[in-house]
């Protein structure tokens, strides 16, 4: 159950940064957003893995320590996720619009000539 609710989780962030970013921005975000996603999957797991070794013959916290680890990395990114600027997280506000491709391409060669 709840590998489902995070499997959900990055397409999700993926969908509201896309719809808050403007067309020429998409292959920009997008790749930022998969290249910190496989950092995490690098990353994640060495560091669940060294605190479980560090842990594990200890009786207190004991060899469970790394699940309360990984549930405080994630409450942090919630934290984080919470405590963005309000006014960035509606996709649903219109943007203002930008010229087309054409009127950027006037404006270049009237500024060359």
């Amino acid at each position: 159950a709840v590998g489902t609710i995070t499997g959900v989780s990055f397409p999700t962030i993926s969908a509201i940064k896309s719809n808050n970013v403007e067309e020429h921005e998409q292959g920009r975000i997008q790749g930022a957003l998969y290249s910190l996603s496989s950092l995490a999957s690098a990353v994640g797991p060495v560091s669940l893995r060294v605190v479980y070794h560090f842990t594990k013959d200890n009786p207190f916290p004991g060899p469970g320590t790394m699940f309360i680890f990984g549930g405080l990395l994630y409450l942090l990114g919630s934290f984080i996720a919470c405590a963005l600027p309000k006014e960035q997280t509606n996709s649903s506000k219109s943007r203002p619009n930008l010229p087309h491709e054409d009127e950027l391409e006037d404006s270049a060669t009237s500024l060359i000539i």
